[in-house]
């Protein structure tokens, strides 16, 4: 269940109203569809779905692509066993592993370890004819010194001059009552979702706590400020498709 903002262009996603497939060593928590294999509003395209996603140890899980994306998964705790086309890697934390699919194609994730929970996000969106398909691995520490109290870029990808590809994902952690901004690249043309990994912040006059998402258009700038220590803040911008 989504809400529409009354102070700004947007809609907000708290993690209470929320529900997915869950079994005894698997949660799916689907932030803007009603599941991990649903889309999200045309809306939203070419952003097609985001979840937060848990799996226990030694327990797997299969994702299969509908169409041709691009897929980002990013480990939030614990490691996690990534098999595409028969070519396992393990992830963890600080990793950004970015995979181009075909329609039908499969990923089948596992968390190896002994007790341990895997969290991870997955998100999606619609592949770039425009741009070669891709398999990255990207790494980011959101522990140093200097990277803390600031947005740390994690990926960008996209030209100006061509319609609908700019893509930005970017992390931050912060300590308690640390305000910021966020300027969006494109009022007109881009969405920013923003989601709290941990902790809780006030985004443009909304508290937003532990595993809320909120989704803002047509604004120049997004005034920001955490609320508790250490407070983990994701956000994806994207230029739509209408």
């Amino acid at each position: 269940m989504s809400f529409p903002l009354t102070i700004a262009n947007g809609k907000f996603y708290p993690k209470a109203f929320r529900k997915g497939p869950q079994t005894s060593f698997y949660r799916s928590l689907p932030v803007l569809s009603n599941g991990p294999s649903e889309h999200t509003s045309a809306l939203n395209k070419p952003l097609l779905h985001f979840n937060d996603e848990t799996l226990a140890a030694k327990y797997s899980t299969e994702y299969v692509a509908r169409q041709s994306q691009v897929t980002y998964l990013i480990p939030l705790s614990g490691r996690l066993n990534v098999n595409y086309k028969g070519q396992p890697h393990i992830i963890k934390p600080g990793t950004l592993y970015i995979l181009d699919l075909d329609a039908e194609d499969t990923i089948k994730m596992t968390n190896p370890q002994r007790d341990e929970l895997s969290n991870y996000l997955i998100l999606s969106t619609e592949a770039m004819a425009t741009f070669s398909k891709m398999t990255q691995f990207i790494y980011f520490d959101l522990t140093k010194e200097n990277i803390r109290k600031q947005l740390l870029e994690i990926h960008a990808i996209g030209h100006p001059a061509i319609s609908g590809t700019f893509k930005k994902m970017s992390m931050g952690k912060y300590a308690a009552r640390e305000d910021f901004n966020y300027f969006p690249h494109k009022r007109d043309a881009n969405k920013t979702l923003f989601y709290v990994v941990s902790g809780s912040f006030e985004i443009e006059g909304r508290l937003l706590q532990s595993r809320d998402g909120l989704m803002l258009w047509n604004t120049d700038q997004v005034q920001m400020e955490s609320l508790e220590q250490d407070s983990v803040l994701l956000i994806f911008e994207y230029a739509t498709r209408w």
